[in-house]
C-alpha cells in the first residue's frame, strides 16, 4: 500500500536528519550541470525583478499626489463675526406687526407707564396662527431664492419656477378632485343602471304574475256563475215540484168532491186557507229578502215562491167556487190548472238549464283563455313595465354619458397637468441657461442675494417675535419698563409698515450699535449672544452683549447691529467690539472646508476609492456631487451621497482630479 504524502514527507525528513548525523553530503537537486545552469540564472532574473519593482514603486511614489483624508463626522459649526461701532444711550423701542393680524384688545394707552411684562395688546390666535405660517412660507421661499442665487439663478427665474410648481402642483390637484368626482359620478350612474335593470326585470316579473293572477280570476268567476246557475236550476226544478205537486192536490180534491161534495168543498176551504197562509209567509219571506238586500238569486227563487203559492191559490180558489157548479166542472179545471202549472215550470226549468249551459261553456273557455292583455289587471302591470323599460334606457345612456365625460374631462385635466409641466421645465430650463451664461451677471445675483438675506433676518425676527406672542397666549407684552410713546388707536386689522407700540425705556441703560457688512450679517439674529469689549477711561472692559434687531442693508450694504447691554456705566459715544459666536444645529456630515470643490457650478468632494490593478491595490479619487448646508470659518456642514465610511480629500501635496491615483498619508478618524 503506498505511503500517505505526509507519511512520505516524514520519511524524507528523518533520511536527511540521518544523513546530517553521519556527516554526508546531500544529493544535489539537479545532477546535471546545465540544469544547475539553469537554476542559477532563474534566480539572478527573480532577484533583478524584485530590485525593478521597488525602483518602480519608489518612482510611482514620487509622482503620485500625496493627499490626507478624513471620513464625514456629525459635529456643530461655530460662526464668529465681530462688529465695530459704539456704545450709545438706549432710545424709543418700536414693536411691529406683520400685515393682516388681528388685534382684539388694546390693554394700553398713550403715556402710560407701564412695566416689562405688562400687556399692551391681545391677538387673534388663528389670525396670529396664520400670520405665522405665511411668514415661514416666506422664509422657505428665501431660502430657495437664496440657494438659487447662489447657483447663478436670479430672482426673477426663481419665482418663475415658483409659479410654474405652484401652477403644476393646482393643475395636479384639480386633476386628482375631477377624477375622483368623475369616478364618483361613473359609479353613480353604474349604480342607477343596475337599479334600473332590476325594477325591469322586477317589472317583468310582476307582469307575468299579473297574467297568471287575470287567467285566475276568469276561471273563479266562470266558476262562480255556473255554481249560481246550478243553484237556480236546483231553486227552479224545486219550485217546480212545488207548483205540480199542488196541482196534482187541487186535480185530486176535485175528483174527491165528485164523490163527497160537501166533504171536498171543505176540505177545499181548508186547503185554500192554508195556501193563503203559506203565500202570506212567502211574501214576508221575500219582502224580508228584499230589505236584507239579498242576492239575485235568492230573490228569483223567492218570487217563484211566491207566483206558484198565487196559482195554486188560485186554483184552490177555483176548485172551492167549482163545488157551486159541480163537481165535473172542477174537475175540468183542476186538469187545466195542472197541465198549466207543468208547462210553466217545464219553461222555468229550461231557462235555467239554459243558463247552466251558458255558464258552462264560459268557464271552458276561461280556462282554454290565453290571451288576458285586456285585463285591467295586466294592462297595468304592462304599463310598469313600459315604464321600467324606458328608466333602464335613461339609465344605460346616463351611465353611457357619464364614461365618456369622464374621459373628457380627465383628458383636459391631463393636459393642463402636461402644460403646468411643461411650463414647470421650460422655467427650469430657462434658470439653467442663466446659471451657465457666465458671471456676467454675478455682482448683480450678488446683491440681490444679499437683499434676500436681509429679508430673510427681517422676517425671521417677526417670526420669532409672533412665536414669542403665541407661546404668552396671544398677548403682546412691553419688554422693557417705560412710558408707552405711541399704540394702535383700535383693535381691527393691522396695515402694512404700521408700527404696533413705541415705548420710550426708563431703565437708562445703554446699548451697541454697529455697521457690518450685509453678506456677513445674514447669520446674525435678535436673540443672539455676543461679548462685548470696550475702552472706558483707559481701561478695558467687557460685558455679555444680546442683540435685539439687525436692520436692513443701506445703499452702500451695510447692515446696522442693535445689542442690549447689562446695566451698568459704560460711557456715552465710546467705541466698542461685539463678537458673536453662534452655534448651529447638530449636523450629521461635517468636514473642513479645504475638501470643498467647485466646478460647472456644484459643489463637490474627492473620495478615495481602491481598485486592483496588475501593480496591486491602487487608490483613486471619484467625485462626489454635495449640497453646502452652512459653513464657519473652517469646517462646512454637507448633504449628499456620502457615506461614514468614505475618505475624503482635506489636502494634497499636488493638484488632483477625477480619475487620479493618488497615496494616502494620513486618516484621521
Amino acid at each position: 500500500m503506498d505511503l500517505e504524502p505526509v507519511e512520505k514527507w516524514k520519511e524524507c525528513v528523518e533520511l536527511e536528519r540521518r544523513r546530517l548525523a553521519a556527516g554526508e553530503r546531500p544529493k544535489p537537486l539537479f545532477s546535471n550541470g546545465v540544469q544547475r545552469a539553469a537554476a542559477r540564472g532563474l534566480c539572478v532574473f527573480l532577484a533583478l525583478m524584485a530590485v525593478l519593482t521597488l525602483l518602480s514603486r519608489a518612482a510611482d511614489g514620487i509622482t503620485v499626489a500625496q493627499v490626507q483624508a478624513q471620513n464625514p463626522k456629525t459635529g456643530i459649526l461655530t460662526q464668529r463675526v465681530t462688529v465695530n461701532g459704539n456704545i450709545e444711550p438706549l432710545g424709543d423701542l418700536v414693536l411691529s406687526l406683520p400685515s393682516d393680524v388681528l388685534v382684539n384688545t388694546i390693554s394700553a394707552e398713550t403715556g402710560q407707564q407701564v412695566k416689562a411684562g405688562d400687556v399692551l395688546m391681545t391677538l387673534d390666535d388663528e389670525a396670529l396662527r396664520q400670520s405665522m405660517e405665511k411668514l415661514e412660507n416666506e422664509l422657505a421661499i428665501l431660502e430657495l431664492k437664496i440657494a438659487n442665487t447662489m447657483q447663478g439663478t436670479s430672482g426673477d427665474s426663481t419665482d418663475g419656477i415658483l409659479e410654474a410648481e405652484q401652477a403644476l402642483e393646482e393643475a395636479r390637484e384639480d386633476y386628482d378632485r375631477l377624477s375622483g368626482s368623475a369616478e364618483r359620478s361613473e359609479t353613480r350612474a353604474a349604480e342607477d343602471l343596475e337599479t334600473a335593470r332590476a325594477d325591469y326585470e322586477e317589472a317583468l316579473a310582476g307582469l307575468k304574475r299579473a297574467e297568471e293572477k287575470a287567467r285566475n280570476q276568469l276561471v273563479k268567476t266562470a266558476e262562480d256563475e255556473l255554481e249560481a246557475a246550478e243553484k237556480a236550476l236546483g231553486d227552479a226544478e224545486d219550485a217546480a215540484r212545488t207548483a205540480v205537486e199542488a196541482a196534482e192536490e187541487s186535480l185530486t180534491a176535485a175528483q174527491d168532491a165528485q164523490k163527497a161534495y160537501s166533504k171536498q168543498y171543505y176540505e177545499s176551504v181548508r186547503d185554500l186557507k192554508d195556501l193563503r197562509s203559506r203565500l202570506n209567509d212567502a211574501q214576508r219571506a221575500l219582502e224580508a229578502l228584499i230589505e236584507a238586500g239579498a242576492g239575485e238569486e235568492e230573490l228569483q227563487a223567492a218570487r217563484t215562491s211566491v207566483e206558484d203559492l198565487q196559482s195554486a191559490v188560485e186554483t184552490a180558489d177555483w176548485s172551492m167556487e167549482s163545488y157551486n157548479y159541480g163537481s165535473d166542472l172542477a174537475v175540468t179545471r183542476a186538469e187545466e190548472a195542472l197541465e198549466k202549472a207543468r208547462a210553466r215550470q217545464e219553461e222555468k226549468l229550461q231557462a235555467a238549464e239554459a243558463e247552466r249551459d251558458a255558464a258552462e261553456k264560459k268557464l271552458e273557455e276561461a280556462r282554454a283563455r290565453t290571451d288576458v292583455g285586456e285585463e285591467e289587471l295586466v294592462l297595468s302591470a304592462q304599463a310598469a313595465v313600459e315604464s321600467a323599460e324606458k328608466a333602464l334606457r335613461t339609465a344605460e345612456r346616463a351611465a353611457e354619458d357619464a364614461g365618456i365625460e369622464r374621459e373628457e374631462k380627465l383628458l383636459s385635466a391631463a393636459r393642463t397637468v402636461e402644460s403646468a409641466q411643461r411650463a414647470l421645465e421650460q422655467a427650469r430650463r430657462k434658470a439653467e441657461e442663466e446659471r451657465q451664461s457666465g458671471e456676467a451677471g454675478s455682482r448683480e445675483r450678488e446683491a440681490e442675494r444679499l437683499g434676500y438675506v436681509s429679508q430673510q433676518r427681517e422676517t425671521r425676527q417677526l417670526l420669532e417675535q409672533l412665536k414669542a406672542v403665541e407661546a404668552a397666549g396671544g398677548r403682546l407684552t412691553a419688554p422693557v419698563d417705560g412710558t408707552v410713546a405711541s399704540i394702535l388707536s383700535q383693535p381691527g386689522r393691522t396695515q402694512e409698515g404700521a408700527q404696533a407700540a413705541v415705548l420710550t425705556r426708563n431703565d437708562q441703560g445703554f446699548a451697541f450699535r454697529g455697521k457690518l457688512d450685509q453678506k456677513k450679517a445674514e447669520d446674525l439674529a435678535a436673540g443672539d449672544q455676543g461679548k462685548l469689549t470696550f475702552t472706558l477711561e483707559g481701561k478695558a472692559g467687557s460685558a455679555e452683549a444680546i442683540i435685539t434687531s439687525v436692520g436692513a442693508a443701506d445703499s452702500q450694504g451695510q447692515v446696522t447691529v442693535t445689542a442690549q447691554l447689562p446695566e451698568g456705566n459704560y460711557g456715552s459715544g465710546g467705541s466698542a467690539e461685539l463678537e458673536i459666536s453662534r452655534r448651529s444645529q447638530q449636523y450629521d456630515m461635517v468636514l473642513p472646508l479645504s475638501a470643498l470643490r467647485m466646478g460647472g457650478g456644484d459643489a463637490y468632494v474627492l473620495v478615495i476609492q481602491e481598485k486592483q490593478s496588475v501593480m496591486g491595490v491602487e487608490q483613486t479619487v471619484v467625485k462626489k456631487t454635495v449640497i453646502l448646508q452652512e459653513q464657519d470659518s473652517e469646517n462646512m456642514a454637507v448633504e449628499g451621497a456620502l457615506l461614514e465610511s468614505d475618505q475624503v480629500v482635506i489636502s494634497s501635496n499636488k493638484p488632483v482630479e477625477e480619475g487620479d491615483r493618488v497615496r494616502l498619508e494620513t486618516t484621521n478618524e
